[in-house]
């Protein structure tokens, strides 16, 4: 089947100049995001750093999207990033909590910039003397863990191009986070962004049982591919029927917002908002461009 035989929602395909849109929000998303993961270190509090994110985006007069968004009776979310630590997978509420050296922290900001959005996340390890906090074991396998996802994801958007089946590129996220012996989270997916934060499509990190339509890539179609992995942890179950025989259960927390490992293991959680251009090539190449440019401390 071609790009040109798919009949697609209004709005899933954006003009060149709707991507220039996206793009400019999404640079003022990536450098938010790069100075909050610089901001981490030990003794500083989450709401710190979501400081960071609300001065960032005020000075480049963009619109924080998570800054009162709602679901369900949940309250209205206080923070303009997400900033979820350890167990916590997503949505966790920026607040008192202090950082130690050795957590592992993920940061999730998104933006309207001149009524165009952009989403991005990436995960951070806090630096300084873990002696206390974390042995040099799990220190190594949490290094892991992002390193791992970090290039999977790396190589999910190289193997982005229009004609492709998006499920062929989501199997590729699923299959290194197996056989790196890692866990996934499958209740939280991406999806299609433009003039709203979530637009069509879906845009699952897994390939087995996902239950939303498959969809065939074409130029010119936004996506924010957001992948969770997490650390195994012996004893806890996380086969579910018809899904990735590594998804990893997980919970909501009181707060009504920030989501759990049910096992307590430690998740990571990265995202970029890309634009498919062309035919499978890699980032800065023909099959697609990425349009929230984080760069990343190596880990």
């Amino acid at each position: 089947m071609t790009p040109q035989a798919v009949d697609y929602p209004p709005g899933a395909i954006k003009t060149g100049e709707q991507v220039e849109c996206i793009a400019r929000a999404g640079e003022v998303v990536a450098r938010a995001l790069r100075c909050a993961a610089d901001y981490a270190a030990p003794g500083v509090t989450t709401g710190e750093i979501d400081s960071v994110v609300r001065r960032e985006l005020g000075e480049a007069g963009a619109t924080a999207l998570f800054l009162g968004y709602r679901q369900g009776d949940a309250p209205a979310f206080p923070g303009a990033a997400c900033v979820s630590v350890n167990n916590e997978v997503v949505h966790g509420i920026p607040g008192d909590r202090v950082l130690r050296a050795g957590d592992v922290v993920s940061i999730d900001v998104g933006a309207r910039v001149d009524g165009w959005c952009a989403d991005a996340a990436t995960t951070v390890i806090v630096g300084g003397d873990t002696r206390g906090s974390v042995s040099p074991e799990e220190l190594d396998a949490r290094r892991a863990l992002v390193g791992t996802l970090r290039s999977a994801l790396d190589a999910c958007i190289e193997s982005i191009g229009a004609g492709v089946r998006w499920l062929e590129v989501a199997g590729r996220l699923e299959d290194a986070a197996l056989s790196a012996g890692l866990g996934m989270v499958v209740e939280y997916i991406g999806h299609g962004i433009g003039r709203e934060l979530h637009e069509w499509p879906r845009v699952p990190a897994y390939r087995t049982g996902f239950g939303g339509d498959d969809f065939v890539l074409a130029n010119g179609m936004v996506l924010a591919i957001e992948p969770i992995f997490t650390a195994r942890s012996d004893g806890v179950s996380t086969c579910w029927r018809g899904r990735p025989t590594n998804a990893v259960g997980v919970s909501l927390d009181g707060d009504g917002w920030t989501v759990v490992t049910k096992g307590g293991m430690v998740a990571a959680h990265e995202e970029r908002t890309v634009v498919v251009t062309g035919g499978a090539g890699g980032p800065g190449g023909a099959g697609c461009r990425i349009l929230t440019p984080v760069e990343l401390a190596t880990v």
